[in-house]
């Protein structure tokens, strides 16, 4: 399952069947060839090789 979290809440999330986390390209922001691209900003992204927990978080979001 991937999850993403924005200021600490979780926004969504999806299962993804078999190893497609680990084969399928990621992109963040928008793609070279100018196809799917996202006009927000991103700051502070993190990627972690292992679920978090609850605690770690809020702490990295700066809830106490």
């Amino acid at each position: 399952t991937v999850r993403a979290y924005l200021n600490g809440k979780e926004e969504m999330s999806a299962d993804l069947p078999g190893e497609s986390a680990r084969s399928l390209p990621l992109f963040l922001g928008g793609r070279s060839d100018n196809s799917s691209n996202w006009e927000g900003r991103l700051d502070e992204v993190a990627i972690f090789e292992r679920a978090l927990s609850a605690v770690e978080i809020a702490l990295l979001a700066g809830i106490k």
